[in-house]
């Protein structure tokens, strides 16, 4: 169903591009920008990805998994294997996997670095049953390795969000903050900027049913404790879907929503559809995480 969806939205996107704004009068974008810790000692942390090959009866295969952004901002390069020099402390950042003819939604982790360390994101692959043949496939896992003493340090997250094992749970504090996303919808599609997880934990979501959507709240409110927390936002229209990994610092009491626009822009001579995603108080209306243009299709004309 949602191979339908976006092949039917993909036309109508180059249609659309065809009658639209020319490229010269767009705005330019650059995209969300390059990471690199503050402070380059040698504290520093290390993170990487990995792959592996395999031998194939006609051809060989490559699979593994990648760092795809960290904080809201994303890796200089995205070759599995280079090591990304990251600050100690805490991180929010998506990985995505990688296997013959698959690329799959960005998964997100929360990582605590210590001075020094290497983490590495590994991929587990699942097995293909008769069970998961009928519906979406095999269940796939990532998860991030301390890399000289083997240690996994986070909790292996699946690529299908109601797959996971152990989702978020609000805390029942004093003086919590809370956080929700915003959805449109013109009658034919939904756009959503949503909570996906917090901490390396998903948001609830209930199983979703063939031709009867993702089973996911998109409307949601979720508390967190004051203080930092790995806040991954789920972005998703007809136009495609992202993963948009920030560190948020809760207020005591504060309320925040999480916004988005779609349109058009350039970046050098190519015309995209961009989504434009940032968080606001919701009681004052400061942005509190900038305005972040996220690519969700380039355009053929």
């Amino acid at each position: 169903m949602l191979a339908i969806r976006l092949f039917l939205f993909s036309l109508a996107a180059t249609a659309l591009a065809a009658c639209g704004p020319k490229l010269k009068d767009l705005p330019e974008t650059s995209f969300a920008p390059v990471y690199a810790p503050a402070d380059k000692t040698a504290a520093t942390a290390t993170i990487r990805g990995a792959y592996r090959e395999k031998e194939g009866l006609i051809k060989d295969s490559v699979s593994g998994a990648y760092v795809a952004m960290i904080d809201g901002e994303r890796p200089s390069r995205n070759y599995a294997t280079d090591p990304i020099q990251i600050a100690p402390g805490p991180h929010s950042l998506t990985a995505r996997y990688f296997r013959p003819e698959s690329l799959y939604f960005p998964i997100p982790f929360r990582l605590d670095a210590k001075p020094g360390a290497s983490y590495v994101v590994r991929l587990e692959e699942g097995e293909l049953t008769v069970e998961n043949y009928l519906g979406k496939g095999p269940v796939h896992h990532l998860y991030i390795v301390e890399e000289t003493t083997g240690e996994i340090v986070s909790p292996k997250m699946p690529h299908l969000a109601e797959k996971a094992e152990e989702f978020y749970a609000p805390p029942s504090a004093p003086n919590v903050a809370t956080i929700h996303g915003t959805v449109t919808s013109n009658g034919l599609d939904r756009s959503a900027a949503y909570v996906l997880a917090i901490d390396g934990r998903y948001a609830p979501v209930k199983p979703s049913i063939i031709f009867a959507g993702s089973g996911r709240d998109y409307n949601a409110t979720y508390a967190v404790t004051p203080g930092l927390h790995a806040l991954a936002i789920g972005i998703e229209s007809g136009w495609g879907f992202d993963t948009y990994p920030i560190m948020l610092d809760a207020q005591p009491g504060a309320s925040y929503v999480l916004r988005f626009e779609m349109g058009f822009k350039k970046n050098g001579e190519d015309k995209w559809i961009i989504f434009t995603v940032w968080v606001e108080d919701e009681k004052s209306h400061q942005v509190i995480w900038p305005k972040t243009d996220l690519p969700a299709k380039r355009l053929p004309l």
